[in-house]
């Protein structure tokens, strides 16, 4: 796990690069500083004296009767300016480079110009006040820290084309709660988005194939996440610290769960490994003190140290076909388990304390038919006071069924072979009748994953129009859709409308709405200067230049008044 991602070392190095940068200029212009890269370009470089303020970098710019075209910014050009407030970057620049707003702490806005292809490493590091900050199109990668410890970035949208986002690219990002990644992305670095603890929902493209070390660590408000079929490896501590995702479901080709995975997801209650794991890491579920059902398919062969220690309400575990190991302390403190199922016929070897914690009088450890005395002779496993044996294999292994509301995953059960299926509560929609679960079978069937989708039908509400007590008109309007404007002509003489009373909505709430006609009755005759009052026309709406009104009828102040000019 990380925390502190730049030595000493390395920031020395940094500050050294940014001092010899400042030393090396061609020319300068109302005080900013420039090298020539071609006959007719020229590229911003460092300010001997650091800028400050506002900076405004010109298109072109004139030196010795000869105009040049602004086309780059140097390596750390304005990095380490700490009074830099704002800067504008003309269109024609397309190259910026590395760190070249590093620990501008003052930096609170910038524009990327369309034409820039890169966003280097370091390009914003530590710019502590950027609030936010404009990708352009033209982007393609984002490059290794070019926004860590941006303590104030609250939400960014990367825009389709990027393909790449780098090592520690947003790490320490506090305040970032939302991010958009598009899916031409395929990779995502490790510690990317390490340390956001506002972070709170990321949808994974499906183009990315490893999920890489630290990745999402820290991301302590991040409830959910999809993982994408492609995935092939989660990497060490990628999901550590993530302490309120509830569910997660791990994609049937992942090999390998490294170290940490998931350590301190405390609020995590079920996982399901598939077949294509062979490996789960040291403490890879450590802490994960709400799990209480864990299920191994296939063929993972040794579970690593202490990797589901500190599981305190874990009441149910089913191991894979081809376990062979269980590594030093895995179930310390794992009190609560209640069921332990092995498939296999050889008892798996267990590292020092692998069991020690585990209720050995209560908990019912279930084997394959005819070898429960193999586990009574085993190490550890002979501790066991009650051990079933089965007839079927089948009997005991387990299926995963996967409910779904909007694609999100709703609720997740793990079933034997054939066993009746118990619904979960209902899900509930704003605005919809739930109608039931689609292809959902009476029994499990002999299938890794089962994904059925709730199915959901709009609602209707009704809106009612009073005219006094009378209701004058009633109109049905779907959840949602517009709200259909009723209009009502007074039969009395003299009474105009002047409009509904009661709470205005954009579209149909998920209840019925009640409005009230207002009224009024009576013409005054006045002269008046209309100049000076608010008038509305009959139809309610407000007269908003008085200057050329046309003497007639109005209303004002809840009267119909007749102007006269």
């Amino acid at each position: 796990m990380k925390t502190l991602r730049l030595s000493l070392c390395t920031i020395a190095l940094l500050l050294c690069s940014i001092a010899a940068n400042a030393q090396d200029f061609n020319f300068s212009v109302n005080n900013i500083y420039y090298v020539f890269t071609s006959e007719s370009t020229v590229m911003v470089v460092s300010s001997p004296e650091y800028y400050s303020g506002d900076v405004s970098i010109p298109s072109t710019v004139t030196y010795d009767n000869k105009t040049y075209s602004v086309t780059s910014i140097e390596n750390y050009a304005f990095g380490g300016c700490v009074d830099l407030s704002s800067i504008t970057i003309p269109e024609s620049v397309t190259s910026i480079g590395e760190g070249a707003f590093h620990s501008c702490y003052n930096l609170s806005s910038i524009t990327i110009p369309e034409g820039v292809t890169s966003i280097r490493g370091y390009v914003f590091y530590d710019c502590k006040k950027l609030s936010s900050i404009i990708i352009p199109k033209s982007v393609t990668i984002i490059g290794s820290s070019a926004f860590e410890g941006c303590d104030n970035l609250s939400s960014v949208s990367i825009p389709e084309g990027v393909t790449s986002i780098g090592e520690g690219a947003f790490h320490l990002c506090d305040n970032l709660s939302s991010i958009s990644i598009p899916k031409s992305v395929t990779f995502i670095g490790s510690s990317a988005f390490q340390g956001c603890s506002n972070l709170s929902s990321v949808s994974i493209p499906e183009g990315v194939t490893s999920i890489e070390s630290s990745a999402f660590e820290g991301c302590l408000s991040l409830s959910s996440i999809t993982i994408p079929e492609g995935v092939t490896s989660i990497g060490d501590a990628a999901f550590s610290m993530c302490s309120s995702i509830t569910k997660i479901v791990i994609p049937k080709g992942v090999t390998s769960i490294g170290n940490y995975a998931f350590n301190c997801c405390f609020k995590l209650s079920s996982i399901t490994i598939p077949e294509s794991v062979t490996s789960i890491g040291e403490s890879a579920f450590k802490n994960c003190t709400n799990l209480e059902y864990v299920s191994i398919y296939g063929y993972v062969k040794s579970i690593g140290n202490y990797a589901f220690s500190g599981c305190s309400s874990l009441d149910r575990f089913s191991f894979g076909y081809t376990i062979e190991s269980i590594g030093k302390e895995a179930f310390s403190d794992c009190t609560n388990l209640t069921s332990i199922i092995i498939p296999v016929i050889t008892p798996p070897v267990c590292g020092e304390q692998a069991l020690d914690d585990i209720d050995k009088l209560n908990c019912v450890l279930t084997v394959p038919s005819g070898y429960a005395g193999a586990y009574q002779q085993a190490e550890q496993w002979k501790e066991f006071a009650r051990v079933e044996d089965v007839v079927e294999i089948m009997e005991i292994r387990r299926f995963i069924l996967i409910y779904l509301v909007d694609d999100e995953v709703y609720h997740c059960d793990t079933l034997a072979y054939n066993e009746s299926i118990v619904l979960p509560e209902e899900p509930t929609k704003e605005g919809h009748t739930f109608n039931g679960w689609d292809g959902l079978p009476e029994t499990m069937p002999a299938q890794e994953y089962l994904t059925i989708n709730a199915s959901f039908s709009v609602n209707t509400y009704k809106v009612y129009y009073y005219v006094g007590e009378e209701l004058v008109h009633t109109a049905e309007v779907a959840y949602g859709d517009t709200i259909p404007e009723y209009i009502y002509e007074p039969s009395a003489e003299g009474e105009v409308l002047k409009g509904w009373e009661g709470e205005t909505y954009e579209t149909m709430p998920a209840h019925d709405v009640t409005y009230k006609a207002n009224i009024i009755n009576g013409i005054n005759s006045v002269l008046l200067d209309p100049s000076s009052l608010i008038i509305y026309d009959l139809q309610g709406r407000k007269i908003t230049n008085t200057e050329d009104l046309q003497n007639g009828i109005y209303i004002i102040n809840d009267q119909k008044v007749l102007i006269q000019k």
